[in-house]
């Protein structure tokens, strides 16, 4: 097979060419002077047989393609100040071009390489978490196309009626109520809603009223941390304080509450968002408030409640653009499901 591709690391980028085939690049495995601007007589440790490929600034180029370590690089190099090499997983193999095989690969080549060189596979980073590290450009794509998505189902969700979101906000009260999921739990987390979510009030009243137990969001501004803080009644809502989101929820001070995982855990949790698809995968309003605290129940002795979104039917999307640390919902109750 002739490969062709690009090696990227955070200190430079390397390459190697068609010129050597699968076969013999895997038997490449002797140091040889680099054909670059590699200091004049020191061996590049990681050289390509046929001497095409990697750096020249920098002097190194990949060999060894199937099922051998990384590149090592030099110490120093033409042009740049001396500095530690960067550990063995902060090289990432991209724009990976695989062309038609000339014959078949050699026996004693493992024959995981190939397919774990392609992007998005398990051998190359994946997209890295909303606003965290990893490759920038993935960051940046992923946050553009979820700025996109939400600015798009605000737009869908402004363009309905009061009337009509009273109209599935019932209808999916009525769903929840009849759930075997529902009726079988006993600690319930469910958000107050804001005007542009299901209205989750007759809920709210449902579970006092079967003597089940009812814990409600208090988020953290300026940060991910939120908390499920136990209501004694559904009256007990008119004491809550309003936020600077136009959210109720219990003060900062109030600490008489009950935390849900300061205590037996949660039996079910009703999620909001702005919209999901039919994999469960869900687009919040970018805190992560949720799978941060799903993170955390995972780690009660209880496990992970049972998830339900719920969403008008204008809020399922075709795909929702996720995260390694987007936590998919276990179900999605609307209108047509």
């Amino acid at each position: 097979m002739v490969l062709h591709g690009t090696w990227l690391t955070p200190t430079g980028c390397g390459g190697w060419s068609g010129a050597e085939t699968v076969g013999r690049a895997h038997q490449a495995s002797k140091p040889r002077p680099f054909a670059g601007n590699h200091p004049a007589g020191k061996a590049d440790p990681m050289a390509v047989r046929d001497g095409g490929g990697g750096c020249p600034k920098q002097g190194w180029s990949p060999a060894r393609l199937r099922g051998h370590r990384a590149p090592t690089f030099p110490q120093t190099w033409p042009g740049h100040p001396a500095q530690q090499s960067p550990p063995r997983t902060a090289g990432l193999c991209w724009d990976l071009s695989w062309l038609a095989a000339t014959r078949e690969p050699s026996p004693a080549a493992p024959q995981r390489c190939p397919e774990a060189l392609r992007p998005g596979s398990p051998g190359l980073m994946e997209p890295p978490r909303e606003g965290g590290g990893g490759v920038p450009e993935m960051a940046a794509a992923l946050r553009a196309a979820k700025r996109a998505l939400r600015a798009e189902l605000r737009q869908r969700l402004r363009a309905l009626g009061t009337a009509e979101k009273q109209r599935q906000s019932r209808l999916l009260s009525r769903k929840v109520i009849g759930h075997s999921r529902y009726q079988e739990s006993k600690r319930i987390a469910i958000f107050l809603s804001m005007p542009d979510e299901i209205q989750t009030e007759e809920i709210i009243k449902d579970i006092f009223k079967q003597g089940k137990e009812c814990f409600i969001p208090r988020y953290k501004p300026d940060s991910n941390h939120m908390d499920m803080l136990k209501l004694s009644s559904a009256e007990d809502i008119s004491s809550l304080t309003l936020t600077s989101w136009n959210i109720l929820q219990p003060s900062d001070d109030d600490s008489a509450r009950e935390e849900a995982l300061a205590g037996g855990g949660l039996d079910l949790i009703f999620m909001p968002g702005l919209g999901f698809d039919k994999k469960g995968n869900r687009l919040g309003r970018g805190k992560g408030y949720y799978d941060t605290y799903l993170e955390r129940c995972m780690k009660h002795p209880s496990g992970k409640p049972y998830t339900i979104a719920l969403a008008f039917k204008e809020q399922i999307c075709e795909s929702v653009p996720v995260a390694e640390n987007d936590v998919q919902v276990d179900e999605i109750l609307y209108e047509d499901c």
